[in-house]
């Protein structure tokens, strides 16, 4: 009964992976920084702004790893990600729950 529950879960999880995929880009100048890094993602705008971000994490088997806050008040912030295994994973950043960014990273 437990593996049953775990399976719906994922199954939700990736339906969410698929369904940020497809959503349509907003206009923005958020920029996510190096494609490949050890532990630390830059993420940073040309436009500071106090509106809230999220960064959503995935594998690259649509499995959620992660959302964090943002702040991108002062143009610039550092992500440090020491709690996620060496791999490739998908990202989305949200700014005010609008999709502004997405893209893959390998750590």
């Amino acid at each position: 009964m437990m593996l049953l529950l775990i399976v719906r879960v994922n199954v939700v999880v990736a339906g969410e992976f698929e369904e940020l995929k497809q959503q349509e880009l907003e206009e923005t100048e958020v920029k996510v920084m190096p494609r490949f890094f050890i532990d630390r993602l830059l993420i940073k705008t040309d436009e500071p702004s106090s509106n809230d971000y999220t960064l959503i994490v995935f594998t690259n088997r649509g499995q959620r790893v992660g959302q964090y806050p943002l702040n991108l008040s002062s143009g610039f912030c550092a992500h440090f990600t020491h709690d996620l295994p060496k791999g490739e994973y998908a990202y989305f950043i949200r700014e005010n729950n609008k999709l502004v960014v997405r893209g893959t990273f390998v750590k």
